[in-house]
């Protein structure tokens, strides 16, 4: 009896893990089925490649004992550009592949506002890849 338990635990895991594992190359390597979860990912994957916008968030704080976040600085590295540009491509390139018809109506603006973001951040770091520092109403020129 105790035998037939555990192997049927065994089973369970294992499709368990199966199920996760698949799920998580769909998410990662592939157009994932929910633009939803496409899009947290990559907010989540954003955050996790800057200490600065992890502090700014403060979502991660509680688990600054394991990230050390609030002790490093987002310096940009020389190759740093030209994977941003690829990134940026890869991700407009994937939420183009989302067809319309399928998404409800809070998804479609989603969508939406989620290609112009990526085209602004696009042509911010093509046509102006060294200027970090904005001039605007808040942090515009103070004498």
């Amino acid at each position: 009896m105790i035998k037939r338990i555990f192997k049927t635990l065994g089973v369970l895991t294992f499709f368990g893990i199966s199920l996760v594992s698949l799920y998580l190359v769909n998410l990662f390597y592939m157009k994932p089925a929910s633009i939803d979860h496409y899009l947290a990912k990559e907010v989540i994957t954003d955050l996790v490649d800057s200490p600065e916008a992890m502090t700014y968030m403060g979502v991660f704080d509680g688990l600054n004992w394991l990230t050390n976040h609030n002790a490093k600085l987002s310096i940009p590295k020389s190759d740093d550009l030209k994977k941003d540009i690829q990134n940026a491509r890869k991700r407009l390139n994937i939420l183009n592949k989302y067809n319309d018809e399928s998404l409800n109506d809070g998804q479609r603006i989603t969508k939406k506002i989620a290609i112009f973001d990526t085209e602004n951040q696009l042509n911010q770091l093509e046509l102006f890849p060294y200027h970090d520092y904005p001039l605007n109403q808040v942090r515009g020129e103070h004498h």
